[in-house]
């Protein structure tokens, strides 16, 4: 699985889910649309990175305003998810292409590639 690490903490992130909700309220949150947000992850912009990491940390139960996010923005990797890798929850030939279009029509990782 794709992850955020910070300060040697990893932030578990799945880049082939994306619920309504989540769209909704990264939306809300940041002001800015679903599309621009991929995009600026994928150029490696600090809004799409913050909303991401900031979504990361709320999927593990941390409920930190979007607005009071601090962090050392240097410091923040990303590390997406590897085919084949030996901790991946499925066999490299069992899971999706991650190329291939999502139901919600949104892969943060991928979109824009």
């Amino acid at each position: 699985m794709a992850k955020f690490v910070l300060d040697d903490i990893d932030y578990p992130f799945d880049t082939d889910h994306l619920s309504n909700r989540e769209v909704i309220l990264l939306e809300k949150v940041t002001g800015a649309s679903i599309g621009y947000l991929v995009d600026s992850f994928n150029s490696h912009g600090g809004t799409g990175r913050n909303a991401f990491f900031w979504l990361a940390r709320r999927r593990l139960g941390e409920h930190v305003e979007y607005d009071e996010l601090d962090y050392n923005y240097a410091a923040l990797q990303f590390i997406p998810d590897a085919p084949g890798e030996p901790d991946s929850e499925e066999p490299a030939e069992e899971r999706p292409d991650p190329t291939e279009a999502h139901q919600d029509g949104v892969n943060p990782v991928t979109e824009g590639k």
